[in-house]
């Protein structure tokens, strides 16, 4: 069966996909810096070890007959150590995002499954599930400062764990906008917290 990519976590069917579901921080794709928190949260049948798998490649993989929302790759891997699916039938795994900056741009794909004796095929898999790997620009609150006085920027929320730029990672700040004749610039423009310097009292904008 061919699926398109956009309706993959749509499309496929059979009874344990249909019953079984997988979310990421509440949804079907979240997207997360180095250092996030992720929260994988799959409905499998109660009392069955468990256990969230990922890989890079989504093209659903047939396993004994049955669609599976991974391209099984020798990528592929298993999340946190298996558990056994509470009486809730909610497992909930929660992991960090390694941080490392060669991470940022990846996307990964996630599927929960459980040793399931009931299960025509002996293994319950979930729907799919999409985790992006991205650093949000993020300039920090609004500042302000009388004329002469230098205030500092903060991006540190672009870097949570911790607020301090990894080898690969780079920064760089830009003034928006600002009154004629005002000629800000920045001491620092390519740190987390970068001062901006303007000459002339001016209200400027950067990000």
């Amino acid at each position: 069966m061919r699926l398109q990519s956009a309706l993959l976590l749509l499309a496929l069917s059979g009874p344990a996909l249909a019953q079984a579901t997988l979310s990421l921080n509440g949804s079907t794709t979240a997207t997360l810096p180095p250092g996030g928190i992720l929260v994988a949260t799959a409905t499998l049948p109660p009392g069955t070890p468990a256990v969230i798998a990922y890989d890079v490649s989504r093209r659903p993989a047939s396993i004994f007959g049955e669609l599976v929302p991974l391209g099984f790759t020798t990528v592929a891997r298993r999340g946190r150590r298996p558990g056994v699916v509470p009486d809730s039938g909610i497992f909930v795994s929660t992991v960090t995002i390694p941080d490392l900056a060669f991470l940022v741009g990846s996307d990964f794909y996630l599927c929960g499954l459980a040793i399931d004796p009931n299960d025509p095929n002996g293994i319950a898999f979930t729907t799919g599930a999409t985790l992006s790997i991205r650093i949000a620009s993020n300039a920090g609150c609004d500042r302000a400062a009388f004329t002469g006085e230098t205030i500092a920027f903060d991006g540190g929320a672009m870097r949570p764990r911790p607020a301090s730029l990894l080898p690969g990672d780079a920064v760089s700040w830009q003034i928006l906008s600002a009154p004629a004749g005002a000629w800000p610039r920045f001491a620092g423009a390519t740190t987390l917290y970068p001062t901006p310097l303007p000459i002339s009292p001016a209200i400027t904008s950067s990000r």
